[in-house]
């Protein structure tokens, strides 16, 4: 591995509680993305790992967008990594 902490799933979640209030009155919904393990990975030796805690991150609506067209950019990039290793 490299160090890095990473979680084996993700979600996106609309927590009716995940709000910001406006300057005045009111609020906007935030999107909630959640990074959490629902399996077991191993380490580079063949070691389980344990599971690690979820994490959480609250996004305006206008980031969420951001993001989902990047995630899916860079899975259609990976997509065609896979293929081109394949040859």
């Amino acid at each position: 591995m490299n160090g890095c902490e990473f979680r084996t799933d993700a979600d996106a979640i609309l927590d009716p509680q995940a709000r910001e209030r406006l300057i005045g009155a009111g609020h906007i919904q935030l999107v909630t993305v959640q990074l959490h393990d629902t399996g077991y990975h191993v380490d580079d030796s063949g070691d389980e790992l344990p599971r690690r805690p979820a994490v959480r991150c609250e996004l305006r609506t206008d980031e969420a967008r951001k993001l989902a067209i990047s995630l899916l950019g860079r899975a259609e990039q990976a997509d065609r990594l896979t293929r081109e290793a394949g040859r």
